[in-house]
């Protein structure tokens, strides 16, 4: 056997620590850390009842809002506005939702929140104001800019969906009180009164249901669309209805497109008020579960 040269025996040494001292560095490394998920505002996918306001309209109206995670917020009714703000009949257009992108989020905290959103439907940049948690104001960011594409929001925080259903309830109007022919009648009547199952509504006259006459309603948490029922003999009509649940579930703010049907609803126009006082918001109650 031959020895081993000289030269070859540092490079032995050598490499042994190396090695010896790359364990030493590998034991030494710290464990990966996984961050912790990203938190989201209080107000993500959280949802919103109230009513709007816009210069193109009768009274105020229902709506519903939906934040979208924290970066997209969509509000639904029956929404009109009027094209490059021009209030001409002919200009007027109605939306069934609007979706805007939030740009900013100010002020933040547990309770509160200054949120800027960039609608492109209406062109328009609102403000969006949380306080105390579960109040909701918008409007556009310069105030002074409200037109007829502009629109005002007043909503209140409402709970998850489960516990805002209108399965197995029935509903009515109230009843007029204030002095003319109309006292003692019921504001609204296409809603007076009106039942809904687990899918299905139901239109009451007198305390009986109408004959071969429903609808098939749809909720989504505060949001309902539902119907109201014109018996005038010379109508007859069924007539979609938008509605916007209380918080509490027990009223609900409703509205109907008057360019198509003819919902007896507050008409300004009339000298007679029969359905309800102008300017006035229609709100149908629960009357029992």
């Amino acid at each position: 056997m031959k020895p081993v040269p000289f030269i070859v025996l540092p490079c032995l040494l050598i490499m042994l620590l190396m090695n010896s001292s790359c364990s030493k560095k590998a034991d030494n490394i710290a464990p990966v850390v996984t961050p912790p998920p990203a938190q989201t505002n209080f107000f993500a996918n959280t949802a919103w009842s109230g009513t709007y306001h816009t210069q193109a309209q009768n009274y105020d109206a229902p709506c519903v809002l939906f934040f979208r995670g924290d970066t997209v917020v969509v509000i639904y009714g029956m929404l009109h506005f009027a094209v490059n703000g021009n209030p001409v009949a002919a200009n007027l257009f109605t939306k069934d939702s609007i979706q805007g992108k939030i740009t900013k989020i100010d002020n933040l905290s547990a309770t509160q929140a200054t949120i800027t959103v960039q609608f492109d439907v209406i062109n328009e940049q609102q403000m969006l104001s949380i306080s105390q948690t579960n109040y909701l104001t918008g409007g556009p960011s310069d105030p002074s800019k409200f037109g007829y594409n502009s629109m005002q929001t007043s909503l209140r925080l409402c709970p998850n969906t489960g516990a805002m259903t209108i399965k197995n309830t029935t509903w009515n109007t109230p009843v007029i009180t204030y002095s003319g022919p109309a006292n003692g009648m019921h504001m609204y009547p296409d809603l007076s009164a009106i039942s809904f199952d687990e899918t299905n509504e139901t239109f009451l006259r007198n305390g009986a249901a109408i004959a071969g006459i429903g609808f098939k309603y749809k909720q989504v948490g505060p949001m309902v669309n539902l119907a109201g029922y014109n018996d005038d003999p010379t109508i007859k009509q069924i007539i979609p209805y938008f509605g916007a649940l209380s918080p509490n579930a027990d009223t609900m703010w409703v509205t109907a497109d008057f360019g198509t049907y003819y919902p007896r609803l507050p008409n300004p126009v009339e000298t007679i008020h029969w359905y309800g006082l102008p300017g006035v918001t229609p709100l149908i109650f629960k009357t029992s579960n």
